[in-house]
Parts: structure tokens; sequence; C-alpha cells
């Protein structure tokens, strides 16, 4: 008994000491909670007060202090919530409830500049000042920007989260709150100075694409649009409208900006490089003699060159010696007459240039068109049939140039051709031969084995033939031409002799022609005959195969006899010992009513065999279909053994 009064005791005094002990180590922890809830208190003691140097005092002694949450509230669900020191400081400063000189303090102690409250970093606060107040109210939030120029680690280019950069956020922000273009009166040159000194891109664009150089366009302002182009801002970049900066630059006729865009290599000025309506800027004369003079300077090839001319219509002298150079450069390529004509059409107003150029062609051309002449002349002359001579495309050539196509023969060199062409036909009928083959046949392997070897006659070509021969005779007969009359004279009997010739040489060729029709029809219809009988055997067997397999039907349903296969399977040859040469083929079980069984083998050439026969594999136990496998199985078995006895 006392030893039990003993234990517990002692049980009770540990207790003792161990509740003591939770208590001294509790202590502490609720005097800092105590001391920070005091701190944060005097935070917010020295904002409401705006007291600057005493926060300065604070934050020098209590470093750890600038971290932390100035004031606390309650939301309207009643969830306590605490604004951070800096986040809360920048707020005042902007609505001028405190100095902007609290958010150097408060930078200079070491802030978080990228704390978060309600969604958004300090920056974005102060960007979302400056984009919706002019100027005149921005004095405070160009101080606090300031304090953010201050810090070294500032990166203007950060984004919170899914938010635009803080520099587009700003520009989009300030052409949303304009409704759609920008306003000098807003945005502080310093506040886009600091932004980009610190990072932040000067490729920064509203949602309809202008830049940083349209707000500086746009608000006229010299000193952003030289900063903005000394830090590279991309000139060429267009708009939702497709204008660029050289566009707007131009549009306003600032001939100065457009110099400083050219200067910095930003950008080059050619006649294609500006869209602007050059009639419109003509309003500003200097800015239109400057772009006349480089774009003129710079049009080199035919399509800068009509463009120039088109766009700066009043100013074509600048460009008339390149224009003129590279036309005459042109024509000097050109080899034949349409050539030219192409050449005349892409320089309309350059006639006089062009017309010498076609009329030089003209002459040459003519020149080989008498060489032609003088040739047919000689064989003319000699009135020799034999004389051989050749029939120059060219004559042929030169009467659709100058006639047909472009109507052009001043000196009246087209006749000369004609005349060439009509020797021509006389001695084309002349040189023919009278004996010319029009009949024939197709031939080749494939052509007789398919039954295409049908004759055929170019009657077309015949009537051709004929043609010219008739038209040779009428004009040996009747043409006037006295240096072709002994040639005509001799050609005209020869070639009526021809003609006779022709006539009768195709006339036998079409009654050849006409008796190989028929034959080759003859043996169509034998051939139709012959396929329509074996067609007509095929039928009759499948119409006798029909019977015995109704007939077999019959029979086994009379003795109730029935069977059943299995699906076939591959590789019997390990079940019949048989080498793997025929594996490939397959065998099925076969189980009639009666309770006797078999077995079909099917070779890879669909033949059927009957190993169950115990003959062996002979040519006789072959069948062409799995039905005719099975009755003979069943019916005309050689003494097979089946599990209920042999049939």
């Amino acid at each position: 008994m006392q030893k039990v009064i003993l234990t517990l005791m002692l049980l009770f005094c540990a207790a003792g000491w161990k509740a003591a002990a939770q208590s001294f180590d509790l202590l502490p922890q609720q005097q800092q909670k105590k001391s920070k809830k005091k701190d944060t208190e005097r935070l917010a003691q020295l904002l409401d007060a705006n007291d600057v140097k005493g926060m300065a005092a604070l934050l020098k002694e209590e470093p750890d202090l600038v971290h932390a949450n100035s004031f606390q509230f309650k939301t309207a669900s009643g969830v306590k919530r605490s604004v951070p020191l800096f986040y809360e400081t920048v707020l005042r400063a902007l609505d001028g409830e405190t100095p902007p000189e609290m958010c150097q303090v408060v930078t200079d102690a070491g802030c978080d500049l990228d704390v978060v409250y309600d969604g958004y970093t300090p920056i974005y606060v102060v960007m979302d000042y400056v984009a919706t107040h002019p100027k005149s109210q921005c004095a405070n939030a160009v101080k606090v920007m300031k304090a953010f120029d201050s810090r070294k680690d500032f990166d203007a280019n950060k984004r919170y989260r899914s938010e635009l950069p803080p520099l587009n956020y700003l520009m989009r922000r300030n052409y949303d709150f304009l409704h759609g273009k920008f306003n000098a009166d807003f945005i502080p040159d310093e506040v886009l100075q600091i932004m980009i000194s610190h990072g932040a891109s000067v490729t920064s664009y509203t949602e309809d694409g202008a830049s940083l150089m349209t707000y500086a366009i746009d608000t006229d302002n010299k000193y952003l649009q030289t900063y903005f182009i000394e830090k590279g801002v991309n000139l060429r970049h267009n708009d939702a409208q497709g204008n660029d900066a050289v566009h707007q630059a131009i549009e306003r006729g600032d001939l100065a900006l457009l110099k400083k865009m050219i200067s910095s290599g930003g950008v080059s000025i050619d006649i294609n490089s500006f869209h602007n309506d050059t009639k419109k800027i003509a309003a500003y004369p200097d800015l239109y003699n400057y772009l006349a003079t480089v774009c003129s300077q710079k049009a080199e090839n035919y399509e800068d060159l009509v463009l120039f001319r088109k766009r700066f219509d009043d100013k074509k002298g600048m460009v008339q010696n390149k224009y003129e150079r590279l036309a005459q450069s042109e024509l000097n390529k050109c080899e034949k007459f349409a050539d030219v004509v192409n050449v005349a059409n892409r320089y309309p107003d350059l006639t006089k240039l062009t017309d010498v150029k076609k009329a030089a062609v003209y002459r040459r051309d003519y020149n080989r068109l008498n060489g032609i002449l003088q040739t047919v002349l000689s064989v003319a002359r000699s009135a020799n049939l034999n004389s051989p001579l050749e029939h120059d495309s060219f004559v042929s050539e030169f009467i659709t140039t100058y006639s047909k196509t472009y109507s052009y023969d001043p000196e009246n060199k087209v006749s000369v051709a004609y005349r060439i062409q009509t020797f021509y036909d006389v001695h084309r009928g002349v040189e023919f031969r009278d004996n010319y083959i029009y009949y024939g046949r197709n031939s080749g392997f494939f052509v007789e084995l398919l039954d295409l070897d049908n004759p055929y006659f170019k009657m077309d070509l015949a009537k051709e033939h004929r043609a010219m021969l008739e038209k040779a005779i009428s004009t040996a007969k009747y043409n006037s031409d006295h240096d072709f009359a002994n040639y005509f004279s001799a050609a005209a009997p020869v070639l009526e002799r021809k003609l006779n010739t022709f006539i009768n040489s195709v006339n036998r060729q079409i009654e050849q022609y006409n008796s190989e029709v028929r034959d080759y029809n003859a043996k169509l219809a034998r051939n139709k005959a012959a396929a329509d009988a074996r067609r007509a055997q095929e039928e009759a067997k499948k119409e006798h195969d029909k019977r015995i397999r109704d007939a077999v039907d019959k029979d086994l349903s009379t003795i109730g006899i029935t069977y059943k296969t299995s699906e076939w399977e591959k590789g019997w040859a390990d079940r019949f010992f048989m080498t793997a040469d025929h594996k490939s083929t397959y065998y099925m079980d076969v189980e009639y009513s009666d309770g006797s069984k078999g077995c079909i083998i099917k070779y890879p050439q669909t033949d059927y065999y009957l190993p169950s026969r115990g003959k062996g594999f002979f040519i006789d136990d072959t069948y062409t279909t799995l039905y005719d496998a099975i009755a003979a199985e069943y019916f005309f078995q050689f003494d097979v053994t089946r599990s209920k006895g042999s049939k």
C-alpha cells in the first residue's frame, strides 16, 4: 500500500514539472507575437502620420520590418487580410495621402518590389494610375517611379502571372482609356525612360498594334521620338491598318523625323517601302521632293521605274534617262518582231524609240525573205521540175507576223512572201508521191492477242492531199506571174497525171480496205460464236454438277447422314510426320452423324486429299472442292476403317 501511494506521488510531481515547462516555453512565443503586433502598429502609425523620418529611423533600427504588413482589416466576408508595407505605401503616395518620399524610404530599406496584393504587384498599380491620369496629376507617380529606379534589381519587364509586361500594360491601358488613341497630355516621359532603362521592351504594342513610336508620333513628342529610335524601336511594325512608323511620319509631313529614322539605319526608303498617297504628300513640298529624290536614285529595274513615274507623275524627268536606257537595252536583245512589239507595249510613251527598232527588224526580215525569193526564181526560170528546193518556213512566219498578227507592212513586202508561197504550192505538188499508202492495219503481239488488229484508212489525209494537188494544178494553169510561167507550164500536165494516178491508187486502197473490214468483222463474229459456245458448255457443266450435288444431298438425307467439320488447322506436318515443305498445308477433321470420322487435307493449290483411306496419297484421292471430298470420304471408301466399324 505504501508503495502504491509513493508511486502516485511521483507521477503527480512529474506531471506538474511538465506543465510548468510547457508554460515556460510558451512565454517567449506569446511575447514575440505581442512584439510583432506592436511593430506592425508602429508602421501603421508612422504611415498614418506621414512621418518619413520616423519610418526611416524605424526601418534602420529594425530592417526586417520592411517586409511586414502595415495595416489589417476585415473583408466583407469577414476574412482578416493584411496589406504589405510597400504596396500600401505606393497606394497612399499615388492618392496623395502619403509623401512619395515614403516610397523612397521603403525601397531604400530593401523591400520586395514584386510583393503581391489583390492580384497585382506595385508596378502594375503605378502603370494603371499613369495610364488613367493626365501628366498634371502624375507628379507623385513620377517620384514613385524614381523610387523604383533607385533599385538596381528592378526588372521593368517582369510580368505578374498572365498579365502583359508592365510597359505593354501601360500602353494598352492608356490606349483603351482614351478610346483608341493617344494624347500628349498623358504618360510622363520620365516614366517611359525609367521603364526602358530597367529592361522594358520597346516593342510594346496596343491591341490595335499601335507602338511606342506611334505614341511618340501621335503626341508629337520629339524627345521620345529620338529616344525610342535610339533604343531600337521597330520602325517597320504595322498596326491594325497596316501602317508602320514610317508611314505615320510621312503622313504627318514630318521630314525631320523621317530623316532621323533613315539615319538610324532602322529603315530604308525606296519607291516600294511606303504606300502613302503621294498626292497628299505633295501638300508638304520639302518632304515630297525629298522622297522623290531618294526614290528616283534607287529605282533601277522596270517595275520600280514605272511605279515611280506613276506615283510621282510630275517628277518623271528624274528617271527619264534610266527609263530610256532600260528600254533601249531591252530592244537591243530583241530578235523577232514580236519581241519588239512586247517592249513597245511596256514602254508606250517611247514610240519614237520602239518605232526605229520595228523598222530595223522589218527590213532585216525582208532581206532574208528576198534571199529566199532569189532561190525560188532560180528554180522557176530553169523550168526543171527535178530541181531540189527547200521550203523555208520563214515565208509563212513573215506572212503571219506582218499581215495577220500585227498588220505592220509599211513597204508592202508581205506580197513578196505570198508570191513565194504560191510557187511553193506548185512545187509541193510536183514533189508529191502519188502512190502514198493510206490503208493499214494495227499489228503487234498484244494487238493480235486481243483481236485489235482492225484495218484503218487515213481518209482525212487523203482528202488533204487531193486538195493540195488540185490547188497546185489550178495555180500552175491560171497564175500570171511572168517569172514563174515556164516552170508552171511544165508542171501543169505532170500535176494532172499525178492527180489521176493518185485517185486511182486511193480507190484501189479503199476497195482493199473495205474487203479487210468485211474479213475483220467476220473474224469477230466467229470469235463471238466460239466464246458463246464456250459459255454454253460451262453453263451446261455447272448444271450437270448441280444435278450431281443435288443427288448426293438427296442420298445423304435419305440415309440420315449429316456431317460437321472443325476449323482448318495449320501445321499438320507434325501430326502426319511430313517434311517442312508441307507446313503451308491445312487439315480438317470431319465427323458424320453415324459417328464415323475422317480427315481432309487442303494443299496450297486448293486440292483436297483423303488420307484416312489408308491408301496413301494418290492422284485418284484428289478432289477440287470440299463438298466432293466429303461425299467421296463417305460413299466411295476403299477399306476405310472408321471408329464404329467399316462402311
